[in-house]
């Protein structure tokens, strides 16, 4: 627990049943619910369906997904390459499913992401400013 988290549950403490106290308290949780949504999970537990996420792979953070590459039945997880204007896929090959070819698993020895974390909430509309020259 940080000193942050520990000074707020002792001030909340302090002030006991108090509206200050149960306002410390409730700011002590919710610092609490942040911090555990933004660890990272290894990778057993990442999302199959698509939905992009943040994943650690050889000591770099990668936006990538799980899904087909090339072929219906070869699935790994992959970075999406949009510098070239054409929807490019770069395989990271898989951790717990391995990477697949015609929907048999493609022998030898293969590392892979080993972490995942949700992607942050994009900025709102009114954050979303462009930095002009």
């Amino acid at each position: 627990m940080s000193d942050v988290l520990l000074a707020v549950k002792g001030a909340a403490d302090a002030y006991g049943t108090t509206a200050t106290g149960d306002l410390l308290r409730e700011a002590a949780a919710e610092i609490t619910r942040l911090r555990k949504e933004r660890e990272w999970r290894t990778m057993d537990s990442a999302p199959r369906d698509g939905t992009p996420v943040l994943v650690w792979f050889r000591n770099r953070c990668h936006v990538a997904e799980y899904g087909p590459v090339l072929h219906p039945d070869n699935k790994c997880w992959f970075v999406r390459e949009p510098a070239t204007g054409v929807e490019e896929k770069a395989c990271l090959v898989a951790v717990i499913d391995p990477p697949t070819m015609g929907g048999n698993p493609i022998p030898g020895t293969f590392s892979g992401p080993s972490h995942w974390q949700p992607l942050p909430a994009p900025p709102s509309s009114q954050d979303d400013r462009t930095v002009r020259p």
